[in-house]
C-alpha cells in the first residue's frame, strides 16, 4: 500500500531552514513513486458453479456458485482453467458409463472464447457425459455452461468433440 505524502517546494537557502524554520510550502506536485515498486495487477476472481448434488434429486441442473482466485501464472488460460477446476472431480458412475470410462477431466482438451461464444473442445470418450441420459447431461454440462457464461461478453457455450462442433445430442 502506498502512503501519500505531501511535497515541498523549498524557498529559501537551507540556511535559512535551519535557522528561519518554516521555509518550505506545500505544492500541489504528487511525489513520483520508486522506481524500483512494480504495480501489482488485481488477481481474476471468476465464478464457479459446481454440480449441487443435494440439489440434483429435484432439478438436475442444480448448481452452487463459488468464487476462485485464478492463479496469477494462468490468467491467459483463465477459460480452460476455470473450467478445469469445475471438472476436476466429474468421475465415471457404474450406473452411467461404460467400463473403462475415464474422468471427464482426462478428455477435456480446453475452452477458449470466440466472439461472443465459448467452446468447449473435448476428446471423443467425453461423449460418456456430455451425451448420457437427460438428466446425466444436464448435471454434467450446466456448471461449465454457467461458469463460461460468468466470462465478460460470453453469450452462448458450443461443445467440440474432435475438432467439430457437436449439435445432436440424445435425450
Amino acid at each position: 500500500m502506498r502512503s501519500h505524502r505531501t511535497a515541498f517546494r523549498c524557498c529559501l537557502p537551507l540556511a535559512a531552514v535551519l535557522v528561519g524554520g518554516l521555509a518550505c510550502r506545500p505544492t500541489s506536485e504528487k511525489p513520483e513513486p520508486p522506481s524500483d515498486i512494480q504495480p501489482q495487477k488485481p488477481a481474476l476472481v471468476v465464478t464457479l458453479y459446481r454440480t449441487d448434488e443435494a440439489g440434483l434429486s429435484v432439478d438436475c441442473g442444480a448448481v452452487a456458485a463459488v468464487e476462485w482466485t485464478v492463479p496469477d501464472s494462468l490468467v491467459s488460460d483463465a477459460p480452460s482453467v476455470a473450467i478445469r477446476e469445475v471438472i476436476r472431480d466429474v468421475q465415471p458412475s457404474s450406473s452411467l458409463h461404460s467400463p473403462g470410462t475415464k474422468p471427464l477431466i482426462e478428455y477435456f482438451r480446453g475452452a477458449r472464447i470466440e466472439g461472443r461464444t465459448a467452446i468447449l473442445s473435448f476428446n471423443e470418450g467425453a461423449l460418456e457425459y456430455l451425451n448420457n441420459a437427460a438428466c446425466a447431461q444436464i448435471a454434467v454440462k450446466t456448471p461449465m455452461v454457467r461458469t463460461l457464461l460468468d466470462f465478460g461478453g460470453v453469450e452462448a457455450v458450443e461443445f467440440e468433440i474432435e475438432g467439430e462442433i457437436f449439435r445432436d445430442w440424445d435425450a
